[in-house]
C-alpha cells in the first residue's frame, strides 16, 4: 500500500504534533501569567481610586453639613431680628 506509514514517520509525526502542542500550552500559560498580573495592578488602581472617591464623599458630606447648619442658623438670625423689630415697633406703638 502507498498510504503505509512506518512507525519512523508516526513516531516523528507524534513527536512534531506533541511539540506544537506544548508550545502552546506554554504561550498560552504565558498569556494568563500576564493577564493575571495586569488584573492585580488594575484591582490595585481601583483600591486605590475607590479610597480617592471616598474621601471625596466624605469631605462633600462634611461640607454640606456645615452649610446647611449655617444656612440654619442665617435663617434663625434673621426670623429672630424680625421678630425683636417687631416687638420694638410694637412697644413704641403701645407707649404712644
Amino acid at each position: 500500500m502507498a498510504n503505509d506509514i512506518t512507525r519512523e514517520e508516526m513516531d516523528a509525526k507524534l513527536a512534531t504534533a506533541e511539540a506544537r502542542t506544548t508550545a502552546a500550552i506554554n504561550a498560552l500559560g504565558s498569556a494568563i501569567s500576564g493577564l493575571r498580573s495586569e488584573m492585580s495592578d488594575l484591582r490595585r488602581e481601583m483600591r486605590d481610586d475607590y479610597k480617592s472617591t471616598r474621601t471625596t464623599v466624605l469631605v462633600t458630606a462634611v461640607a454640606s453639613v456645615i452649610a446647611i447648619v449655617g444656612i440654619v442658623y442665617a435663617a434663625q438670625s434673621t426670623l429672630l431680628t424680625a421678630f425683636q423689630t417687631g416687638l420694638t415697633a410694637v412697644q413704641i406703638k403701645a407707649s404712644n
